[in-house]
């Protein structure tokens, strides 16, 4: 009697564990919740120039924006009323304390990926379910809003970044590959299906390094004693000395010179002299470069460096001359002074 009545609970036990599972299969197929999400990338890489200039007067971890785009992901089978969140991930990890930023195959570039959040966007920074979103700057989560279906994606953008003052110049064919986990947002994204290749480049980058080093910023002119009767009369001019500015350019390197002073009226690049007791009188400075007469307060072009090669020597000539400016010249000290400015392109 005690082991049939052993055998009957057995029993019934088992098919009570059959039943079970059964309604619980049952309940799964009903549940309009749990119905599978199926998102699909739909854009293709972005394209992007193939040459960049990165000027080599920018400060350390200095980003350029080099690509804007929307990422285009439509999702089917939804039907849910609360978010989906993606948890995106890259095959390489981003530089420590630059969240964002990710190396390249150049010393000292970086490339920096970006969510922008704007109102208008079904998508926003960050899941919901917060799966470190404080390092991984680059989660995002969408609404649906109840349909069936839907498109919609993050706005994003991408940026080379100056990590080394002396960084590599060449191409740049090694990029992050990311990818994406989905699912909903009271679910971890981890468990989720995945879409490959987001935010993904369709072309090499040519990085050049752009501009000049001024090798001196002092320029100064000893014009030595000029007699009075050395001027014989409005224009003629003194003693002319020519001094260099030294420049250090990369290649294909536009620089431009802009000279500040007191100009005297009709000045035909001559500057005032310095107000001081004694001073001569009827007689100014006046400024070449490169045997023209500078345009005081305007940047004028002065070169363009090779087209090819490293630390590229250049230099401007600045000559300095007295030129009368009146019909009578009185003796006396004569200083003057200007400021000059470099820029590049």
């Amino acid at each position: 009697m005690f082991y049939s009545k052993l055998l009957k609970i057995k029993n019934n036990i088992h098919l009570s564990q059959l039943s079970l599972i059964g309604g619980g299969l049952a309940l799964f197929m009903l549940s309009p919740s749990a119905a599978a999400i199926d998102c699909t990338l739909n854009n293709s890489p972005y394209t992007i120039n193939t040459n960049f200039n990165l000027h080599r007067n920018l400060p350390i971890n200095h980003a350029e924006q080099i690509a804007e785009n929307t990422t285009d992901i439509e999702c089917d089978n939804t039907g849910i009323n609360f978010y989906i969140d993606f948890e995106v991930t890259s095959n390489v990890p981003s530089i420590p304390s630059l969240p964002g930023v990710y190396p390249t195959n150049l010393r000292g570039i970086g490339i920096k990926y970006e969510i922008y959040e704007h109102y208008t966007s079904q998508c926003n920074k960050g899941t919901i379910y917060q799966i470190d979103n404080l390092t991984n700057t680059l989660n995002f989560n969408c609404n649906p809003n109840g349909k069936t279906s839907f498109r919609a994606g993050p706005d994003s953008f991408i940026y080379i970044v100056k990590l080394e003052e002396n960084h590599e110049v060449g191409i740049i064919n090694t990029f992050p590959i990311f990818s994406a986990k989905y699912s909903e947002a009271s679910q971890n994204p981890t468990s989720g299906k995945t879409i490959n290749n987001i935010f993904q480049l369709s072309n090499a980058l040519t990085i050049r390094r752009n501009g000049c080093t001024l090798d001196s910023n002092r320029l100064d002119f000893n014009l030595g004693e000029n007699q009075q009767n050395d001027f014989k009369g409005m224009g003629s001019t003194g003693t002319p000395i020519t001094k260099q500015i030294p420049l250090t350019c990369d290649p294909d390197t536009k620089y431009f010179l802009q000279v500040d002073g007191v100009a005297e009226l009709n000045d035909k690049g001559v500057i005032k002299l310095t107000p001081e007791p004694g001073a001569a009188t009827g007689v100014g400075v006046q400024l070449l470069a490169n045997g023209q007469p500078v345009e005081f307060g305007r940047a004028k072009q002065m070169g363009t460096s090779a087209s090819s090669g490293n630390d590229i020597k250049t230099t401007i000539d600045i000559t300095a001359q007295y030129y009368q400016t009146a019909s009578t010249v009185t003796p006396g000290p004569a200083n003057a002074s200007a400021t000059f400015t470099m820029t590049y392109q």
